[in-house]
């Protein structure tokens, strides 16, 4: 009921002209908030807020120029848009075409000192992401030299304001050594942080911390609790993992069914490791009946998406003719 009046008013304001109301309507429309999605309605509610002067209309507008929302894709269009939306001091409209810049799009060269220019003055502002991304072109040289004490500083600023992929990046960079001396203690730290947050490769790395011993003590559990907090989240490494728990017998009772119905659940999201485990289950009855054309089915698998172990044994397998046609250019080629 909130929604259908907060909608109501929006209309009768937009209807009066009012270019905020206008703009905010038209995110309904495209969203399908209180009314029915309808892109170009609100393709049309952000073009009349745009002509009104309203600057996040611009950038809206623009978004839908660059995606073909509502309106036939103009890459021209919208550069032209988040322009005049950045010369008002937009950091939405700076972070849009830094992006172009430096990816490119089709009407659009690549410009990657201009991109990274913009990132600069979005970072300025205090906008986190465009922090990230400053520090982003500072690792990698994008637009600017490389230089990894520039990288830290700005992947610092914007991981102190919570932001996940910045504390991951910040993480990596102290356990590499760059930018800063190298610090397990501190890599561990960041990396924390950034897990709490359910970032995927945080949450994978500090899985294997755990398994390592690498500034931490060795805890199976704990890293048990992290991969069953993944599998939650659906991210597949963590089925992997969980199954390779069962399979090894890890902070669980050993379960080579268990093992399996997990494999299994990752081989199918297309996980290599999984589908090679698969195979060693199936050549060996692990938790499943023992059957070689299954079990050459998934190393097949993982060797084709350039598992090495998987690919070893597909190889002999073309060598000898094992379950297979024998094949030597297939067997060099694995």
């Amino acid at each position: 009921k909130d929604l259908e009046k907060t909608t109501y008013f929006l209309r009768l304001a937009s209807n009066q002209g009012l270019s905020e109301a206008e703009n905010m309507l038209g995110a309904f429309y495209e969203n399908g908030i209180g009314v029915q999605k309808d892109a170009k309605t609100a393709f049309k509610l952000y073009r009349k807020s745009a002509r009104n002067g309203n600057v996040k209309a611009k950038v809206s507008l623009g978004a839908c120029y660059e995606k073909g929302t509502g309106v036939e894709k103009d890459i021209t269009m919208a550069v032209k848009l988040y322009k005049e939306a950045a010369e008002k001091g937009s950091t939405k409209a700076q972070l849009n075409l830094a992006s172009i810049y430096i990816g490119g799009r089709e009407e659009v060269n690549i410009d990657k000192k201009q991109g990274f220019e913009l990132y600069r003055k979005a970072a300025a502002s205090g906008e986190t992401f465009a922090q990230y991304q400053l520090g982003c072109c500072y690792h990698n040289g994008i637009g600017v030299r490389k230089d990894y004490k520039l990288s830290v500083e700005m992947y610092r600023k914007a991981a102190k304001q919570g932001f996940a992929q910045a504390q991951y990046s910040l993480a990596l960079s102290y356990k590499n050594g760059l930018g800063v001396e190298k610090d397990i203690k501190s890599y561990i730290e960041w990396l924390r942080l950034a897990a709490d947050q359910n970032h995927t490769y945080a949450m994978e790395n500090l899985v294997q911390s755990y398994i390592r011993g690498e500034g931490v003590e060795k805890d199976y559990k704990k890293a048990m609790e992290i991969l069953k907090r993944g599998s939650d989240l659906g991210f597949t490494w963590s089925y992997f993992g969980q199954g390779y728990f069962y399979f090894k017998g890890f902070s669980v009772e050993q379960d080579f069914k268990k093992a399996v119905e997990l494999f299994r659940k990752a081989a199918d999201l297309g996980n290599d490791d999984a589908q090679y485990h698969l195979g060693v289950c199936y050549h060996h009855g692990y938790g499943v009946a023992r059957n070689e054309d299954e079990a050459t089915k998934f190393y097949h698998k993982a060797a084709d998406k350039g598992h090495g172990k998987a690919a070893n044994i597909i190889a002999y397998y073309y060598h000898t003719g094992y379950n297979v046609r024998k094949d030597i250019k297939l067997a060099i080629k694995y």
